[in-house]
């Protein structure tokens, strides 16, 4: 094997354009980011609120806590550790928070945790030798630390920009779990050159997470092609003109380490048998495809672009970690929704790829590129809330009145009723935006990370907007809450209530709101109760068992979605 020269790296990057973020607007706009949307709301159907019922099941008692289920009602995804972690939460806080945000507590750590991870990741890829920019004939150029701090800040914006963790991120489940062990892996790997022990531990505590957030088959690839991308450095190193680096020996030692951790994990994961839903494959067909290609598009906007350019300007560069680490992530989520009956949650897993990738995109940027970049998602985001206050208008006052229309037609009964609070934050939010797109417009215009201050700003301004002028309608139209109390209102109170033919999401609404003990049907030798709730969404022909037994009371629908029928009956004594 020829000796390889190390070509130079299309990133050009002055002292000046590698200044730092301030920290204080880095840790505002997280902090936004993370708790919108987490407070202040109710669970959601039905990702939402199954989740949350497993979770609060465990936390009563009332489930095995390796196979939790709600009235016999089992998860699509073979994850222990995330509902554990709900359930304890519950344990531990419910007394303090209540249930609904206790249960949202460890999520709220990982979200948090996982754009902290992100950083240190992207820190690491940038300190690498092959991703610094190319040195000036007379010096100025940034330093490697600095500029690794740059992109490590624009990593944490791009994070934040991609709108379709907005709503993912935000609800309890596997989802989130699996974003955060899989950013611990990838962080792991990325300082597995410049750290010693802690990026192994980090390393083999992600696999182990993610296999038991229901994606052992993802840690297990994972794991592989971290031991192949450090296996190919191993072997660049060897044949370089500079030869082996003085840690060689260390390295080769880290790199047998992942392998043997990955092959552990994958055996333990085998064992415990939480391989079930990664074993099939769809059969594809161009509807398929051209619904999974809408997907991408949306769910990776605004980054997709960023990350395309990144992938031509450093095309000469992907054999190295910088870039072929967080392109594992990206093909890795992307074949997994392809070839697998997996949800569209799964692409949260390339997160920690694409917001690197678009990151390094930043250095290649030309200054009119980047100025056009700026103006067109600032006129997108600006358009986007002036959208959502001119809605959030029209629910209040009835003005303009065809938007008030079209919302008392898709949510009849719906009544918006007026916060204070929610009202003023919205107001701190877009107060705030003008004051970022001030900021960015009048300083700072050379540093790296500008591109991102304004879809990192916008995302998080259209979603805290969301969630606080029109969470009262998210409410109404997703969550369960109405519906049940309908239901608590037919029924009162009594013993207990029969249950059959539910959903887990309504199974675990039912079990939640209801003022009474639901007990499943095919126990009703068991226990006697005089009433008795279904749902007709699967098998409206479904008829009691004998009409002289149950009395029909009331047909109940949710609000939003006349396909969801809930069916009430009452014992004839």
């Amino acid at each position: 094997m020829p000796q390889q020269r190390l070509r130079p790296t299309p990133a050009i990057v002055s002292k000046v354009g590698a200044r730092r973020l301030p920290r204080y607007t880095l840790f505002v706009l997280t902090l936004v980011y993370v708790l919108a949307g987490f407070l202040g709301r109710a669970p959601w159907k039905s990702y939402d609120i199954s989740n949350f019922g497993l979770m609060n099941e465990l936390a009563t008692g009332t489930s095995s806590w390796f196979s939790p289920n709600v009235l016999g009602n089992l998860p699509e995804s073979s994850a222990l550790l995330p509902y554990w972690l709900g359930a304890i939460s519950i344990q531990s806080f419910s007394w303090l928070l209540g249930t609904e945000l206790a249960v949202k507590l460890p999520f709220i750590l990982m979200l948090g945790a996982t754009i902290c991870l992100a950083w240190y990741g992207v820190y690491y890829l940038a300190l690498s030798r092959h991703a610094q920019p190319v040195p000036f004939a007379f010096g100025g150029e940034a330093t490697p630390k600095e500029y690794a701090k740059s992109i490590a800040d624009a990593s944490s914006l791009a994070f934040m920009a991609c709108i379709g963790l907005a709503q993912a991120s935000h609800e309890v489940g596997p989802a989130l779990s699996q974003l955060f062990f899989a950013t611990l892996i990838f962080s792991s790997c990325a300082a597995l050159p410049q750290r010693h022990y802690l990026p192994l531990v980090g390393f083999l505590l992600g696999l182990l997470g993610l296999s038991l957030s229901g994606a052992p088959s993802i840690a297990l690839i994972l794991g592989v092609s971290a031991s192949v991308i450090g296996t190919w450095a191993l072997i660049s190193q060897i044949f370089s003109i500079q030869g082996p680096s003085p840690d060689f020996q260390t390295y080769c030692i880290k790199v047998a380490i992942v392998l043997c951790s990955t092959v552990a994990v994958g055996i333990l994961a085998w064992q415990l048998t939480v391989f079930r839903s990664y074993l099939s494959i769809q059969n594809l067909n161009f509807f398929e495809l051209q619904k999974i290609n809408r997907l991408l598009l949306w769910y990776t906007w605004p980054l997709w672009p960023m990350v395309l350019w990144t992938l031509w300007h450093w095309r000469f560069h992907l054999k190295y970690r910088h870039i072929a680490w967080p392109l594992c992530f990206i093909l890795l989520s992307i074949s997994q929704l392809i070839f697998t009956h997996s949800s569209d949650n799964t692409l949260m897993i390339a997160l920690p790829g694409l917001a690197t990738l678009s990151a390094f995109a930043l250095p290649t940027l030309k200054r009119r590129i980047s100025a056009l970049v700026d103006w067109l998602i600032l006129i997108y985001f600006s358009v986007s809330s002036c959208i959502i206050w001119v809605m959030w208008l029209a629910m209040m006052t009835g003005f303009p009145e065809q938007p008030a229309r079209n919302v008392k037609k898709l949510l009849p009964g719906f009544e918006y009723e007026f916060s204070w609070v929610l009202f003023l934050l919205a107001m701190v939010g877009t107060i705030a935006w003008f004051y970022l797109v001030r900021w960015r417009t009048s300083q700072h215009r050379n540093a790296i990370w500008k591109s991102m201050v304004i879809p990192a700003g916008g995302t998080i301004l259209s979603w805290l907007l969301l969630m606080t002028l029109w969470l009262p309608v998210f409410d109404f139209a997703r969550s369960y809450q109405p519906l049940m109390t309908q239901v608590n209102d037919i029924i009162g109170k009594t013993s207990c209530v029969y249950a059959s033919h539910l959903d887990l999401g309504q199974a675990s609404a039912l079990k939640y709101y209801s003022n009474n003990t639901i007990v499943n049907f095919a126990e009703q030798e068991k226990t006697i109760c005089s009433w008795w709730v279904r749902s007709n969404s699967f098998n409206p022909e479904i008829t009691p068992l004998t009409s002289k037994e149950w009395l029909l009371v009331n047909k109940l629908r949710r609000p939003s979605d006349n396909n969801e029928e809930f069916v009430i009956y009452k014992k004839i004594r």
